[in-house]
C-alpha cells in the first residue's frame, strides 16, 4: 500500500498566514487556483490552519480541532476552504475593517468599488485592470480607517457571464462565473491610500451617471458593507467621517464596464 503523501502551502496577508494541508492532490491543486497570488513556500506566522482530507470522495474540512465543512463535491469544498480562510484572515487582523469590495491601485492610490453581488465591482476592477491599473481585489478589502490604507487581497477574480438581458438580482448566483487570469506584474501587492470610494450599480437600462454621494450615507455604506463591523465602536466612526469628508465617493450608474472605468482612469 502506497503512504499518502500530505501537502502544504500557506497563504499569506502581510505577516499572517492560514496554513493548508491536504491529501488530496485535486483539492490542493484547486486551492492554489484561488490564492495563487497569495501563496508563500515557507511559513512566518500562522494564524491558523485548515485540512481537507479526502476518504472515498467524500472530502472534509477540519481547523484541528473541529470539522468546517463535509461534502462531495470539489467546488463546494473549495468554497468552504476559502470562507474559512478568509475568516481566519480577518480575526488575525480585526483592527482593519474587511468590506465587501473590490478595488485596483494606480501611483498611490486605490479606487473602492463597494456594493452587493451584482452591483458591477468586478467588471469595474478588471477593466481598469486591462488599463494599466494594478489589480487589488474583486471581492474583499482590508481597510484602515484610521490611515484610510487599502491593502490588496488579490484572490483569483471570478467573473460572471452576462446574459445581455436585466435579470432579478436573487437570480444572479445561477450564472456561470468565469476564472481571469492575471499577469503577476499587474497584481498589487503593496498597501496604497485611498483615493476614491464608488458604489455602483450595474443596469443595462440606464445611461451612464456619476453623481457625488452625500458623505454620511457612504459612510453608512461602508460599514454596511464590512464583514466584521461588530468588531468596530464609535472610534472607527469618527475616523471614517474624517477620512470620507477629505475622499471622493461617488455613486455609480453603467451598462458598459469599459466606458465607466474611463471615468476614473482619466
Amino acid at each position: 500500500m502506497r503512504p499518502i503523501r500530505i501537502e502544504r502551502f500557506y497563504i499569506a496577508f502581510e505577516d499572517q498566514q492560514v496554513e493548508i494541508e491536504s491529501d488530496s492532490h485535486d483539492v490542493m491543486d484547486s486551492v492554489r487556483n484561488v490564492f495563487r497570488h497569495m501563496i508563500e513556500p515557507a511559513p512566518k506566522h500562522i494564524v491558523g490552519r485548515l485540512h481537507i482530507y479526502d476518504e472515498d470522495g467524500v472530502y472534509t474540512v477540519t481547523d484541528g480541532s473541529e470539522t468546517k465543512a463535509t461534502n462531495t463535491s470539489l467546488t463546494a469544498i473549495i468554497d468552504a476552504v476559502r470562507y474559512y480562510a478568509v475568516l481566519m484572515m480577518v480575526g488575525s487582523r480585526s483592527d482593519l475593517l474587511w468590506i465587501h469590495a473590490g478595488a485596483a491601485a494606480h501611483g498611490n492610490g486605490a479606487v473602492v468599488f463597494l456594493g452587493s453581488f451584482g452591483s458591477g465591482k468586478s467588471t469595474l476592477v478588471m477593466n481598469l485592470y486591462r488599463l494599466g491599473w494594478k489589480y487589488l481585489s474583486d471581492d474583499l478589502i482590508p481597510f484602515d480607517p484610521r490611515s484610510g490604507i487599502v491593502y490588496p487581497f488579490p484572490l483569483l477574480p471570478r467573473i460572471r457571464e452576462g446574459p445581455g438581458k436585466e435579470i432579478p438580482r436573487e437570480c444572479l448566483h445561477k450564472l456561470s462565473r468565469v476564472e481571469v487570469n492575471l499577469s503577476p506584474g499587474m497584481v498589487g501587492k503593496k498597501a496604497v491610500g485611498l483615493r476614491t470610494l464608488v458604489f455602483p450599480n450595474f443596469s443595462l437600462s440606464a445611461p451612464l451617471e456619476r453623481k457625488e454621494l452625500c458623505k454620511a450615507t457612504a459612510v453608512l455604506e461602508i460599514l454596511r458593507n464590512a464583514l466584521n463591523s461588530k468588531d468596530h465602536n464609535g472610534d472607527t466612526i469618527r475616523h471614517l467621517c474624517n477620512l470620507v469628508k477629505h475622499t471622493q465617493t461617488f455613486q455609480l450608474t453603467f451598462r458598459d464596464g469599459e466606458q465607466a472605468a474611463r471615468l476614473f482612469s482619466q
